[in-house]
């Protein structure tokens, strides 16, 4: 709306004799609001507010008068029409509707304002075998979508893009070398996987089956097989079919030693009490398909940071694909930190499947503005599963 903002050079004025004075203003989605600012007329008129308090809707139809404590908030407005206060807000608010009301003010109720507010969608942060991974790192390839053209980050669950995802390690992947990316071939890394190698990258259109330097060639035909006689066995020599291999003696055992005929060719000479059919290079005691680390790396744990919404921790909502909303494939809970205490506060969370994904709704009161929520998500059967949006719901 023209012509009221904080650093315009008019305001907003309503008539002196309207005994309910109000302005509002629609966000267009829920916002946390954090603070208000406040001028009067900005000249040498002496025209500004003094009292005021706001209201909040989510729908423009119900509204809630701010407060603190259960009483009803009386902000301090301005003390002349040029310079700027600034209100905040002890208790964040989500909203998209705001209200003002006049309650006092000078000569005439001219106010020009300002709303400062932040994104409530929580920031994720990704733990991974001990490693904590924020923002734009880019996380271990196990976390990798498949036929995805770049590696995962953990800005790719907060980013409002559905396609940009991270990928849900399954209990398959315990046997699986997570530094190894499963879209490179491991003999010839520069190979293509989205090419076919029977398709002729010069001429698409080549018959495979022909061959180009000589067409009249039958690739179906053995060309060790004589085209007179199919029975003849080429190994034998047609002169002397007795003859196969001079230099071999047919009477003659590879295995046994010629010089020493009592020698065990299965036992070592230098240690006889050595096993040949055991690696010696392999620990036993050691289970190959366990992460030395401890970590098992088959779920996806986060940790989200945000902030709390009318005293309470807001509902999250997970974007997935592949898994199912339950307790078995989710977990959350929500920490506190009190105060005073040594210890923080853990409280266990419900999901549920919800309109836009599993919800997870952990109902707790808090006594700070902050809340830090802990999830693991699970995919027994599904190795593709993904986590794609994060986002709170009101």
């Amino acid at each position: 709306m023209p012509g009221i903002y904080i650093d315009q050079e008019k305001g907003w004025v309503c008539d002196a004799s309207d005994t309910d004075c109000w302005l509002q203003v629609d966000l267009g989605a829920s916002r946390l609001i954090t603070a208000i600012e406040t001028a009067g007329r900005g000249s040498v008129a002496l025209y500004y507010v003094t009292k005021f308090q706001l209201r909040m809707s989510q729908d423009g139809s119900t509204w809630t008068l701010y407060g603190q404590n259960g009483n009803p908030k009386i902000f301090d407005g301005n003390t002349n029409s040029y310079d700027k206060v600034l209100n905040c807000l002890e208790t964040p608010i989500a909203t998209r509707f705001v209200r003002l009301y006049v309650t006092n003010y000078v000569s005439y109720p001219v106010v020009r304002w300002e709303l400062y507010s932040c994104s409530t969608d929580p920031i994720p942060t990704i733990l991974s075998s001990g490693v904590s991974y924020t923002t734009e790192d880019v996380l271990p390839i196990s976390y990798k979508v498949p036929r995805s053209a770049r590696s995962a980050t953990p800005n790719d669950i907060v980013d409002g893009d559905p396609t940009s995802c991270i990928r849900i390690p399954s209990s398959a992947d315990s046997t699986v070398d997570p530094t190894v990316d499963p879209t490179v071939d491991l003999v010839d890394p520069t190979v293509d996987p989205t090419v076919d190698p029977t398709v002729d990258p010069v001429n698409p259109t080549a018959d495979p089956t022909v061959d180009p330097v000589d067409p009249t060639v039958d690739p179906t035909v053995d060309p060790t097989v004589d085209p007179v006689d199919p029975t003849v066995d080429p190994t034998v020599d047609p002169v002397d079919p007795t003859v196969h291999d001079p230099t071999v003696d047919p009477t003659v055992d590879p295995t046994v030693d010629p010089v020493d005929l009592t020698v065990d060719p299965t036992v070592d000479p230098v240690d006889p009490t050595v096993d040949p059919t055991v690696d010696p290079t392999v620990d036993p005691t050691v289970d190959p398909t366990v992460d030395p680390t401890g970590e098992s790396n088959v779920d996806l744990k986060f940790q989200l940071e945000g902030y709390v919404v009318n005293g309470y921790v807001p509902i999250v909502s997970l974007g997935e694909i592949g898994i199912q909303c339950g307790d078995q494939n989710v977990q959350a809970m929500v920490q506190e930190n009190i105060p005073g205490t040594c210890s923080p506060i853990f409280k266990v969370c419900s999901v549920a499947e919800g309109v836009d994904g599993c919800r997870v709704n952990c109902s707790a009161e808090m006594t700070t503005q902050k809340f830090t929520m802990q999830v693991s998500m699970m995919s027994f059967e599904h190795i593709d599963a993904s986590l794609c949006e994060v986002k709170t719901v009101y």
